[in-house]
C-alpha cells in the first residue's frame, strides 16, 4: 500500500506540472475565446488537471468513480490524439528544428496513455462511469471541430477534419475500454500482489 500510494502521489506531481505547462502553451488560444468555451480548449491540461483531481481523491479516500473514469478516458484520448497529430503532420512538427521538442511531447503523451493503469482497479463498474465521459469528450469534440477550437487551427494544417473524426472515434472506443477494464479483477490481484493492498 505505501508503495502504491507513494507511486500515486509522483504521477500526482508530475501531472501537476503538466497542467501548468499545458495552460501555458494553449495561453494565446485562451486569451482569443470566448468564456463559454475555455473549458473545452485546452485539451491535454484539462485532462490532466482531472487525472490529478482523481488522484488526490483516491489519496484522500474520497474516490469518485465518475471523476475517475472521466480523467482515465480524458489522458488516454489527448495522450493518443497528440502522438497521432505529430505523426500525421510530421512536416509541420518534426522539422529539424522542432523535432527534438516534438519527440519530448510524444513520449511524455504516451504517458497520459498508460497511466490510468494505476487507477482503472478502483472503479465499480456502472452506466454512468460509460456515459459521462462519452457526453462530455463528444461535446469537447463539437467545440473542437464544429466551431473550429482546436489547436491545429493556428497551424492552418490540411485535412483537419480526418483528425476530428480520429478523435470521436477515441472519445467512443476509449469510453467503451475504461469501461470494460473498471475494477477489473485480474488488474486488482496485480496491485494486491505487488503492494499487499490497494485502496479502494
Amino acid at each position: 500500500m505505501k508503495g502504491y500510494r507513494i507511486l500515486l502521489i509522483l504521477v500526482l506531481i508530475t501531472n501537476i506540472f503538466g497542467v501548468g505547462f499545458g495552460f501555458y502553451y494553449y495561453q494565446d488560444l485562451l486569451t482569443n475565446a470566448p468564456i463559454w468555451a475555455l473549458p473545452f480548449i485546452p485539451d491535454s491540461p484539462i485532462s490532466t488537471l482531472f487525472f490529478s483531481l482523481s488522484i488526490l481523491l483516491i489519496l484522500i479516500n474520497r474516490k469518485s468513480d465518475i471523476v475517475t473514469s472521466l480523467a482515465s478516458v480524458y489522458v488516454m484520448k489527448y495522450g493518443i490524439w497528440t502522438m497521432f497529430v505529430i505523426l500525421y503532420y510530421p512536416y509541420h512538427f518534426l522539422t529539424p528544428q522542432l523535432a527534438n521538442y516534438y519527440w519530448l511531447m510524444f513520449v511524455l503523451h504516451f504517458g497520459m496513455v498508460i497511466e490510468p493503469i494505476l487507477i482503472l482497479h478502483t472503479m465499480n463498474r456502472n452506466k454512468m462511469i460509460l456515459l459521462i465521459p462519452i457526453v462530455w469528450l463528444l461535446l469537447n469534440d463539437l467545440i473542437d471541430y464544429g466551431f473550429n477550437m482546436n489547436p491545429l487551427e493556428s497551424y492552418s494544417l490540411p485535412n483537419i477534419q480526418i483528425v476530428g473524426i480520429f478523435s470521436i472515434l477515441e472519445t467512443i472506443v476509449l469510453s467503451v475500454v475504461v469501461y470494460t477494464l473498471a475494477g477489473n479483477s485480474k488488474i486488482k490481484r496485480i496491485w494486491n500482489k505487488k503492494n499487499n493492498h490497494y485502496i479502494q
